[in-house]
């Protein structure tokens, strides 16, 4: 097990110190800056490795990888547990995952850079950007004998209706007439990469979508979190430019409910609501808290996460941004969004302490 917390005394000076623990036969290693910062914030530090530790000892998850960030810095990065049970290598800060959806906020900023260079509008019809996409057909039912009954969409899909998961597409996961149309229909399903499928990636993909299929290491992801969360630029480069990335912020659904995804394949999801009553909307590329959430966030916080249990969370009111990386099925695992809970808490306690 790896882990690092840095207090905000600790990005600014700018000195550093090395400690070490072990525990359980696992050995800790923690990077501080200065003595006094390590005294100060060396209970918030041994809150997070502890959570996370009994949770790889609890065996609810086998590793994890998770990082936090301030706009001052990071502010915490660990290393925990192993990442394949067969053979015990150690999870580490620089292992890759499969991210799957978290590629949707990286599409998105691909997408508004393009909207700043005049290339695509917000409201433009989808066929200026894929003429496969130009005439959508609505899926409104079955009829007696089981067959699909379809109509023509009225009104074009728009560059953000794909932003905002509001375009009519859907995963079979969580559709039951997307799974009965699949096998009405003999459309390829969305797992097999081809074109009329228009969904996900298999390994030889007809087609690169940008609603998954990326990999990552916590590391890099955190890096374009930070990015956001500095308004489009990091280390000297600007992807965006703080007006975008507020737009991105923003509520673009109006009073529609994110929504519940109920599952039809509970060996790859569970039912997911990860906010029980609470109000959400979707951004451009993300999931918005309207209301402050149970573990620290602020309202404003934009977020999601992918089928394989990693998750990131971005607020721009308190200036936070952090990310926890398992790699499981099924998704909204409760282990998980429970351990993603307690590490979201204890990095706010971390930031008030600092």
């Amino acid at each position: 097990m790896t882990s690092t917390l840095l207090s905000r005394r600790d990005m600014l000076k700018g000195t550093m110190a090395l400690a070490a623990t072990t525990s359980v036969g696992v050995t800790a290693t923690t990077r501080w800056h200065r003595a006094e910062a390590q005294e100060s914030a060396a209970l918030p530090r041994a809150r997070i490795d502890g959570v996370l530790r009994q949770a790889v000892d609890a065996k609810d998850v086998p590793g994890v990888v998770v990082m936090a960030a301030t706009d001052k810095g990071l502010l915490y990065e660990g290393a925990f547990g192993t990442r394949v049970l067969d053979n015990g290598a150690a999870m580490t800060l620089d292992t890759v995952f499969r991210i799957a959806s978290m590629t949707k906020a990286v599409t998105c900023v691909a997408a508004m850079q393009l909207v700043e260079q005049g290339k695509l509008t917000l409201e433009d019809p989808v066929p200026n950007i894929d003429p496969a996409l130009g005439s959508p057909q609505v899926l409104e039912g079955f009829d007696v004998a089981g067959a699909p009954r379809l109509r023509p969409a009225k009104r074009p899909i728009t560059l953000r209706h794909l932003l905002t998961h509001t375009a009519g597409f859907s995963y079979e996961v969580w559709d039951a007439n997307m799974v009965r149309y699949v096998k009405a229909s003999g459309m390829p399903s969305m797992a097999s990469g081809k074109v009329v499928a228009l969904l996900e990636t298999p390994s030889t993909p007809e087609f690169w979508p940008g609603g998954g299929g990326l990999y990552s290491t916590g590391r890099d992801y955190l890096a374009f979190l930070q990015m956001l969360l500095h308004g489009g630029s990091f280390n000297g480069a600007q992807l965006l430019r703080p007006e975008t990335v507020a737009l991105m912020g923003q509520n673009h659904i109006g009073n529609i409910p994110a929504g519940i995804m109920k599952t039809e394949n509970p060996a790859r999801s569970n039912d997911v609501d990860f906010f029980p009553g609470a109000e959400v909307r979707w951004g451009l590329g993300y999931m918005l808290n309207m209301q402050p959430g149970p573990n620290g966030r602020s309202a404003g916080t934009v977020s999601w996460g992918g089928i394989f249990n990693t998750y990131y969370w971005l607020d721009p009111v308190q200036r936070v941004t952090g990310l926890i990386m398992p790699q499981l099925l099924p998704f909204a695992d409760q282990r998980v969004l429970q351990l993603y809970g307690q590490f979201e808490s204890a990095i706010y306690n971390a930031v008030k302490a600092a």
